[in-house]
C-alpha cells in the first residue's frame, strides 16, 4: 500500500512531464514548419528589392502557403520581366537618340559663318547636355548586368575617370590609398558609381580640390569622396538619390547637373548589394562613402 501511494504520484508526474515535452517539441516543429517558408519568402523579397531574380519558392505544403508561394513566384517573374523591359527600353532609346544627336552636331558645325555665335554655342551646349544624359543611361544599362565581373585595379580605374572629368578644368583631385588594391566586380558598375559621385563633387565643390580615399576592409573596398562645397542638409541626404532631384542651392544651369547621377548610383548600389552613405565633412563640405563588396 505504501509503495502504491508513492508510485502513483511519481508516475503521474512522469506522464505529465512526457506530455509537456512532447507538446513543446511538437510546437517547435510546427513553428519551424510555418516560419521556414516565411523566412524563404523574406529572403526572396530582399533579393527582388535589389533588382535581382530570386530562386522560386516551393509551391507545396499547406494550401494557404502553396497559394501564397504561387502568387509570390508570379509576382517575382512579372517584376523581373518589367525590369528587363525597362533596361532594354532605356538602352534602345539611348542608342537611337545617338543618330539625331550626331546630325545635330554636324548641322551646327556646318552653319554659315555669319550665324550668330551665341546661337551656335547654345546649340553645342544643348548637344553636350543631351549627350551626357544619353551616356548616363547607357552606362546604367551596362552596369546592371551582374554577370559581367572581373578583377579591377582600383587606382587604374580611378586615374582614367579623373583624366576624363578634369580634362577641361583646373580642379585638383587628391588621392590617398593603396595603388595595388584589387576588387572583383563589374567594371561598368564601379566606374559609373565613381564617375557620377566624383563629377558631382567637382561640380558643386566650390572650385576647390576634391579628395578621394580608398582602403581595403576585409573583402570589401571602401571609397570616400570628399568635397568642400556647401554641404547637404540632413533632411535632403536621402532625397538626393531620387531621379532629377537637385538641391535648391544648385538650381543653376551653369553647373550642368541633370539630377540623374546619384539616382544611377543608388540603382547600381541596390543591384549589387553595396552600401552608400552621405556624411558631413569636417570643416565643411560633403563626404560620400561607398562600400563595394
Amino acid at each position: 500500500k505504501r509503495r502504491s501511494e508513492w508510485l502513483i504520484p511519481t508516475v503521474a508526474i512522469m506522464i505529465m512531464g512526457a506530455i509537456a515535452l512532447i507538446a513543446i517539441l511538437a510546437s517547435l516543429y510546427l513553428m519551424k514548419k510555418i516560419t521556414k517558408p516565411l523566412e524563404r519568402m523574406a529572403v526572396a523579397a530582399k533579393t527582388i528589392g535589389r533588382g535581382q531574380k530570386p530562386e522560386p519558392l516551393e509551391e507545396s505544403g499547406l494550401q494557404e502557403f502553396s497559394d501564397t508561394a504561387k502568387a509570390f513566384n508570379q509576382m517575382s517573374r512579372d517584376i523581373h520581366d518589367l525590369l528587363e523591359n525597362r533596361t532594354i527600353l532605356l538602352s534602345g532609346i539611348s542608342h537611337d537618340i545617338r543618330t539625331p544627336l550626331t546630325r545635330l552636331a554636324l548641322v551646327t558645325e556646318m552653319l554659315p559663318k555669319e550665324t550668330d555665335d551665341e546661337l551656335q554655342e547654345e546649340l553645342r551646349s544643348v548637344h553636350r547636355d543631351i549627350e551626357r544624359i544619353v551616356a548616363q543611361y547607357l552606362s546604367l544599362t551596362r552596369s546592371l548586368d551582374t554577370s559581367d565581373t572581373e578583377s579591377i585595379v582600383f587606382s587604374e580605374l580611378l586615374s582614367d575617370v579623373i583624366a576624363e572629368l578634369t580634362f577641361e578644368t583646373n580642379q585638383k583631385v587628391i588621392l590617398s590609398g593603396d595603388e595595388n588594391v584589387v576588387i572583383t566586380t563589374s567594371t561598368y558598375a564601379l566606374r559609373a558609381v565613381v564617375i557620377n559621385i566624383l563629377s558631382n563633387a567637382l561640380r558643386y565643390g566650390a572650385g576647390q580640390s576634391v579628395d578621394v580615399c580608398w582602403k581595403r576592409v576585409d573583402n570589401s573596398l571602401e571609397i570616400s569622396i570628399l568635397d568642400r562645397g556647401l554641404g547637404i542638409p540632413d533632411d535632403q541626404k536621402e532625397a538626393i538619390f531620387q531621379p532629377f532631384y537637385r538641391l535648391e542651392g544648385s538650381r543653376n544651369t551653369a553647373t550642368g547637373g541633370t539630377g540623374l547621377g546619384l539616382a544611377i548610383v543608388n540603382q547600381i548600389v541596390r543591384q549589387y548589394d553595396w552600401k552608400v552613405e552621405v556624411c558631413d565633412r569636417m570643416g565643411g563640405g560633403t563626404e560620400i562613402i561607398v562600400v563595394v563588396s
